[in-house]
């Protein structure tokens, strides 16, 4: 979307950055020339509080620029928000909404007083979650919390993270949009799966923490199931494959923003088992491994059943394809038992 922003200088700014970081192109009235020039470094310090609002990746950033030209810009613009009290140069251009922020306006909330279904729709497109005038209260008190620390984005977000986590106020909204979203896109017929270090996934060393590779691996494993028809209608029916056994190794450390590829080998198949291997990869290099048994189980009775011939046919030939590469040393083994100290 290409949307206008006039109004408040500090507060527009804010504004303009998450629009931006949520991949919009932001078109600043000329009143606001004079604030342009710290909104580079303000982008980039919102970054990763914005990031750690959800468990999807930020799109590509959107392009900034100021307009001398604002009818023009109003009437190519898809929205024009006027923020405070300042600036008022979009009135009457047909596009202006006015909505309520709350403070900080690089969070990802507004009220809309004088909504309409069609209003609503564009803010909801152009990354807002509509909120009721309390819940912006609620924002606005818990940003309050934080006001005097040096790095206040920081320590808002990991509020509002917790909050996600738990579907608890303003986080329930955060939560409900994730879940809304498919948390692995559907992937080709074949080839890797392509994910991203997101900032809810880096622990307090600073790379991805270990429970992450569990589930990233878990993901990766879904996609070739599905692509073998194991999928939700299959689990409808009342069927599905349970893990009852796992190995991961971590091998090598996973950043923030890396490209994390995916991909699982069918070990072996029988009526009743599955055993996979699941490998992780950033830049070229193996960062972890998880070695999988999985059984079928009938869901309604609790417990293992054999899988239909239906099932079986992809899975085979999928473990057929890869039978002739060799396998590595590893697999299979446990943990290593060291000595018990001695006194």
């Amino acid at each position: 979307m290409q949307i206008l922003v006039d109004g408040d200088c500090e507060r527009a700014m804010q504004l303009a950055a998450q629009l931006c970081l949520n991949g919009h192109e932001v078109v600043l009235s000329a009143a606001l020339a004079g604030c342009r020039a710290g909104l580079n470094t303000l982008t980039d310090r919102l970054e990763l509080p914005l990031a750690r609002l959800s468990d999807h990746a930020l799109p590509a950033r959107g392009r900034m620029e100021v307009s001398e030209d604002l009818k023009g810009a109003a009437e190519r613009a898809d929205l024009c928000l006027q923020i405070g009290s300042g600036g008022g140069l979009c009135a009457g251009t047909g596009l202006m909404l006015q909505p309520e922020l709350p403070q900080p306006a690089w969070l990802p909330f507004c009220h809309l007083p004088q909504g309409t279904p069609e209003t609503a729709a564009l803010m909801e497109a152009a990354g807002f979650l509509l909120c009721t005038p309390d819940e912006i209260h609620s924002l606005n008190a818990l940003a309050a919390s934080v006001s005097g620390l040096p790095q206040r984005e920081e320590a808002l977000s990991v509020l509002l993270r917790a909050l996600r986590d738990q579907g608890l106020g303003p986080g329930g909204k955060l939560l409900a949009r994730d879940q809304a979203r498919e948390t692995v896109p559907e992937a080709a017929s074949e080839g890797p799966v392509r994910l991203k270090v997101l900032p809810s996934w880096i622990d307090y060393n600073g790379h991805m923490t270990e429970s992450r590779y569990l589930a990233v691996c878990s993901e990766v494993t879904d996609v070739v199931l599905r692509r073998a028809g194991i999928d939700l209608s299959y689990v409808a029916g009342g069927f599905s494959y349970y893990t009852v056994e796992t190995h991961l190794r971590h091998l090598r450390e996973s950043k923030l923003g890396q490209e994390i590829l995916g991909g699982t080998r069918v070990l072996g198949v029988d009526s009743r088992r599955l055993h996979l291997l699941t490998t992780l990869w950033v830049e070229g290099q193996e960062v972890a491994t998880l070695e999988q048994m999985l059984i079928h189980v009938d869901m309604a009775a609790g417990r293992a059943t054999a899988a239909s011939e239906a099932a079986l046919a992809p899975l085979r030939a999928m473990a057929a394809a890869r039978a002739a590469e060799p396998l590595p040393e590893w697999l299979g083994r446990g943990i290593r038992r060291i000595a018990a100290a001695q006194r």
